[in-house]
């Protein structure tokens, strides 16, 4: 009964990581847009953005105070190149991608 408390203690510990690392991970870099795209499942639709180096997704954030995802998206031209800030991991056995909550224009 004692391993069993350790296992769900590690456990919980474990899945806080993985459930706050992701959006206290942040970094800025530049990227060329090469692709849009909209990516559904059953509950909800992501923004996708392809660029020459990596997939990002571009989705509301509200530990970062992000609600205007749908601009951003409209507002992001191929073949441009942007200062971005992303948060999160690449993932890719579990499809993560980090997301895009700051964008800014190189022109």
């Amino acid at each position: 009964m004692k391993t069993l408390g350790y296992i769900l203690v590690i456990s919980i510990i474990m899945g806080g990581f993985f459930y706050i690392n992701p959006y206290t991970n942040s970094k800025e870099i530049t990227i060329i847009v090469t692709e849009k795209d909209r990516e559904c499942n059953r509950d909800e639709c992501k923004y996708i953005i392809y660029t020459d180096g990596e997939v990002f997704e571009n989705t509301d954030s509200w530990l970062f105070f992000k609600f205007n995802s749908a601009d951003v998206y409209n507002e992001l031209k191929l073949n441009t190149t942007y200062d971005v800030k992303v948060t999160g991991l690449r993932f890719p056995f579990f499809s993560w991608k980090r997301n895009i909550v700051k964008v800014e224009s190189k022109t």
